[in-house]
């Protein structure tokens, strides 16, 4: 699937690029591009496998706080 393809699935909306971003990182999906295989150009994209891999939080715990790092408790 090339960009435009992407946008158009999108519903046209103007960040698709952080959406399909989002998806690969916080949802666990395997979109893969250009920079992981050598067999895609640029502006194209291929989902792996359908079903997503756990994806790791994004959350800062207590302990990485940046009171932690200040000093203060």
């Amino acid at each position: 699937m090339d960009s435009d393809e992407l946008r158009e699935v999108a519903g046209g909306i103007t960040e698709w690029a952080r959406r399909v971003r989002e998806l690969r990182s916080e949802e666990g999906y395997q979109i893969q591009t250009h920079n992981d295989r050598g067999d895609l150009r640029p502006g194209q994209y291929i989902l792996e496998d359908p079903k997503p891999v756990p994806a790791f939080e994004r959350t800062i715990s207590k302990d990485n706080s940046p009171d932690t790092f200040s000093g203060k408790r």
